[in-house]
C-alpha cells in the first residue's frame, strides 16, 4: 500500500460520483456522497423529501448549502470551494458579492487564465510570472470588489494591474484599475514589432539608412527616413511621448488621478520606457502583459 492512499481520508475513491453514490440515500443524516469536481460532502439533515443540507468534508471542505436530492444522488453538486477554474479559481460562498453577475465572472476567470492556463501561456509565453493574489483566487471576494470599482462593466474599458504600479506582475486590489482599451493597448508599441533588433525602439535600418516607426491608434505609421538611428529615434521619441499625452488627455475624465499623472509621466527612451519614475526595458514592459 502506497504512502499518498494511506494519507487519504476513509471515504475516498477512485470510483466515479455515480457509482460510489449507487445505492445510498440522501434522506440518511451522516451518509457521505461524492461529487463529479471530486469533492466529497456529508448529509447533516433535511429541509424536505426533496432537498437536503449538506456539508463539503475532506480538501477544500466547510462550505454548507441546501441541495436537491437528486443532484446529490447524481453527483452534480459543486463543491464552492474546490479550485474548478484552471486549478486555483474558485466560486466562494454567496454573502460577499452577487456570484451570478456574469460580466465579473467574465472578467475574473479572464484573468486567472492569464496567469494559470498552461495553454494561454504556451501561446502567451509573455504572461508567465503574472499571478493572482490569494484573495483573489476567490470569485465571491473579486466580484465584491468589482461591484464598488469604477468602471467595471463599461463597454470599451479593461482590468489591468500595472499602469500605476509599472513593474507590477500580480493582480490585486490595491493596484488594479478598470481603465480605457486605449489606454490600456498604449504600449503595445514598445515591442520588437517597432524596432530592429539591436536598435533604439521605434527604429529600423534599411538599405537607404533609418526610418522611426510607430504604432499609433491601433496602425503602424511611417514617421520618415533618416540619415542616423540617432535622429530616427529623437523622432520616433518626439511622435511617441505626443501620442501618449493626447490619448491620457482624450480620456482624462475617465481616469484616476494616479492613473492620469502616471500617463503623463510618460517618457521614451531608447530601450526603455519611464513611467512615474519607474524605469521599465521594452521588453519587460511586454513580459507584463500590458493588455490585462
Amino acid at each position: 500500500m502506497s504512502l499518498d492512499s494511506l494519507k487519504k481520508e476513509p471515504f475516498e475513491s477512485s470510483l466515479s460520483a455515480k457509482d460510489y453514490n449507487s445505492g445510498k440515500s440522501a434522506r440518511n443524516v451522516g451518509e457521505i456522497f461524492k461529487t463529479s469536481d471530486g469533492s466529497y460532502c456529508k448529509v447533516l439533515g433535511r429541509e424536505s423529501t426533496r432537498k437536503v443540507l449538506i456539508t463539503f468534508i475532506g480538501e477544500n471542505g466547510g462550505a454548507e448549502a441546501f441541495v436537491g436530492a437528486d443532484k446529490l444522488k447524481s453527483g452534480s453538486v459543486k463543491n464552492p470551494l474546490a479550485p474548478s477554474v484552471f486549478g486555483v479559481g474558485y466560486l466562494g460562498l454567496s454573502g460577499r458579492g452577487k456570484l451570478t453577475d456574469k460580466a465579473a465572472y467574465v472578467t475574473w476567470k479572464s484573468m486567472i487564465q492569464r496567469g494559470y492556463s498552461p495553454a494561454y501561456l504556451r501561446s502567451r509565453p509573455t504572461y508567465r510570472g503574472v499571478t493572482v493574489c490569494d484573495e483573489w483566487k476567490d470569485f465571491s471576494c473579486f466580484v465584491e470588489w468589482y461591484e464598488n470599482a469604477d468602471n467595471a462593466g463599461r463597454a470599451g474599458f479593461e482590468l489591468d494591474k500595472d499602469i500605476t504600479s509599472p513593474g507590477e506582475r500580480q493582480y490585486n486590489p490595491n493596484t488594479a484599475s478598470f481603465i480605457p482599451y486605449e489606454i490600456n493597448s498604449l504600449f503595445v508599441g514598445c515591442s520588437r514589432r517597432v524596432s530592429g533588433a539591436g536598435l533604439p525602439a521605434g527604429v529600423y535600418q534599411n538599405r537607404k539608412g533609418y526610418k522611426a516607426v510607430i504604432a499609433r491608434y491601433g496602425n503602424y505609421e511611417y514617421l520618415g527616413a533618416f540619415k542616423t538611428a540617432e535622429e530616427a529615434f529623437l523622432e520616433y521619441k518626439s511622435a511617441r511621448e505626443e501620442y501618449v499625452l493626447n490619448v491620457a488627455k482624450e480620456h482624462a475624465n475617465d481616469l484616476k488621478d494616479k492613473t492620469l499623472n502616471s500617463l503623463l509621466s510618460f517618457k521614451q527612451h531608447k530601450h526603455h520606457i519611464e513611467l512615474a519614475g519607474v524605469k521599465i526595458p521594452c521588453t519587460a514592459w511586454m513580459n507584463q502583459g500590458v493588455a490585462s
